[in-house]
């Protein structure tokens, strides 16, 4: 007897096109991109129902449940951390960039924007399923920075509206997809002040817009109307170092603010890089745990100025903003 194929996530497929109405699939041809792996879902949990009087066989068992709130779209894609790909996301978390240049690009995206993209984001699972995520908005990215083997690597954080299996793409006919350019993991640099900082262990970073369905009446499925950016957006995070001297440790304690950047740069011309040019450690003690080497962790956030927003993302590649269109 032969082996059965089965679908398999090499073949995964994911589109994606910004949206003109909220929830509604745009018509057109899509773009697509990379993913490593997709954790989406359309949640609606079952209630229990808690009515008394009706035809129940005995008093002990659970009952029908009751219809759960339509909650949306919640999870996680994460996707290589390339020169290429990563505009998509960037834009999705941000807005629209600022971009210049001719054959080498700068796009510069900024935090405190109110005014983000939703978009339809469609996952091939098999030739006759796909899966249709609409109303989706980036609500964090995040990542790590790590002397590590492989490509760096960042996760995306989506809120959306709904999720629809259909059985032929509602893509059209996607441009070729653009060529990888990922960036190596260890590539990664912390810069305190526009100096690189010495005995980094490790970084974890989130930018993360702090969105939140909306509540009103008026969807006839019970879905989300849409997504609130009523919070105020934070650039935090933890970094791990080698304890040598007391620089960090009177930083934190002192509540001095700095500029920080992470710099993932393969050439001048290309490079990823998130500036936030006012940053506080969390004060911290110094804590010993066993006889060896000794560490120190410390909490970060990052803060507006009165002439700066609180993060830039810059990308430098070789694609014009035109091609993501």
């Amino acid at each position: 007897m032969p082996t059965a194929a089965a679908p398999k996530g090499q073949l995964v497929e994911l589109l994606l096109k910004d949206e003109s109405t909220y929830g509604t699939a745009p018509s057109g041809d899509y773009q697509k991109t990379l993913i490593y792996d997709d954790s989406l879902v359309d949640l609606s949990p079952q209630e229990d129902d808690p009515i008394m009087g009706d035809a129940d066989h005995n008093s002990r068992d659970m009952t029908t449940p009751q219809p759960g709130l339509k909650q949306g779209i919640t999870g996680s894609l994460t996707v290589p951390l390339d020169l290429n790909h990563a505009w998509f996301w960037l834009k999705g978390a941000f807005g629209t960039p600022a971009s210049s240049g001719a054959g080498d690009y700068t796009h510069t995206f900024t935090s405190g924007g109110e005014v983000l993209p939703h978009r339809t984001l469609e996952a091939k699972r098999a030739s006759a399923i796909f899966l249709q995520r609409t109303g989706c908005l980036v609500n964090s990215i995040g990542g790590s920075m790590a002397r590590a083997g492989g490509y760096a690597r960042m996760t995306v954080g989506v809120l959306g509206k709904k999720e629809s299996k259909i059985t032929a793409t509602g893509g059209g006919t996607p441009p070729a997809i653009l060529a990888r350019d990922p960036l190596l993991a260890v590539l990664g640099v912390l810069k305190i002040d526009a100096v690189a900082a010495a005995d980094i262990i490790s970084i974890d970073w989130e930018y993360n817009n702090r969105a939140t369905p909306q509540d009103y009446l008026g969807d006839a499925e019970g879905y989300p109307t849409g997504h609130d950016l009523d919070d105020m957006a934070t650039f935090s995070g933890t970094i791990r170092a080698r304890f040598r001297t007391a620089a960090l440790y009177d930083q934190a304690k002192a509540g001095t603010p700095f500029a920080m950047e992470l710099l993932w740069q393969r050439t001048s011309v290309r490079s990823f890089s998130l500036q936030a040019p006012v940053v506080r450690f969390d004060p911290i003690g110094l804590p010993v745990t066993g006889p060896g080497r000794i560490e120190q962790s410390f909490n970060f956030r990052a803060e507006q100025s009165s002439s700066a927003a609180m993060l830039s993302a810059v990308l430098k590649n070789g694609t014009a903003a035109a091609a993501y269109a």
